[in-house]
């Protein structure tokens, strides 16, 4: 049975009568009677008795009714959630930001969004690059800003959103402080503050084992705002990332 053939019946069990039902459906009386006749073939029974001009429920109609206004119901809940979702009213938007990514860069994003879509509910979730690729991947994020120094899976769609360098950051006393670059081999010896789960962490090891540069890692912390105040230097590698 389709659902034009249960709005029928529902229609013929409201009027008890096929013409009123007919023009209440919009359709013409004999096919809206060709419908009833369908359903009642594929339920093995009746569910209207015609006697002397008058509809009734038969006492299939009578058990059967409340389970096609039930399907009736459900149909119209169904359409009007698809309706918000597609006009953004209401619809979830679940996004992973990579841990370096600072709030007060990713606010003004924020906030231009939901003047542009006020209907969207959006969920952040916080990790590093590997736990949101994977969570990407198995469907419970929508999206993701982050970047992977190497590169991200086959299966993602990478779109570049800004570019920045990365550098050695220090404190104002440090003999570094005011220049304008630090040659690699003047970062040996140095002291490290390492921040956990650091997307470039590999990276920059590499590149500093490559320049036979051995640094000290003095304090480690998974908050940056933490690790500022603890040593005179601290070290990021030198080159450009795109983050997505």
């Amino acid at each position: 049975m389709e659902l034009h053939e249960i709005r029928y019946v529902l229609a013929v069990g409201a009027a008890r009568n096929f013409t009123r039902a007919a023009e209440r459906c919009n359709v013409t009386q004999p096919a809206l009677t060709r419908a009833i006749q369908k359903i009642e073939a594929e339920l093995g029974g009746p569910l209207f008795s015609r006697e002397r001009g008058k509809v009734r429920l038969t006492e299939l109609g009578r058990l059967l009714l409340p389970h096609f206004e039930e399907v009736m119901l459900r149909t119209r809940a169904a359409q009007y959630a698809a309706a918000r979702f597609l006009r953004l009213d209401g619809a979830p938007l679940r996004v992973g930001v990579m841990c370096t990514v600072g709030p007060m860069r990713f606010a003004g994003l924020l906030g231009r969004f939901r003047e542009e879509h006020p209907g969207v509910e959006m969920t952040l979730t916080e990790g590093v690059p590997a736990r949101l690729s994977a969570a990407l991947l198995e469907g419970e994020l929508d999206l993701a800003i982050m970047a992977m120094a190497d590169g991200f899976d086959d299966a993602l769609r990478a779109e570049p959103l800004y570019t920045e360098h990365l550098g050695v950051a220090c404190a104002a006393s440090h003999p570094f402080a005011g220049r304008n670059q630090v040659a690699m081999r003047e970062m040996d010896g140095q002291s490290y503050l390492q921040r956990i789960n650091c997307e470039y962490r590999d990276r920059v090891r590499e590149t500093l084992e490559a320049c036979g540069v051995r640094i000290e890692r003095s304090y480690r912390s998974e908050r940056e705002d933490w690790s500022r105040p603890w040593s005179p230097a601290a070290w990021a590698c030198a080159s450009r990332r795109s983050t997505r």
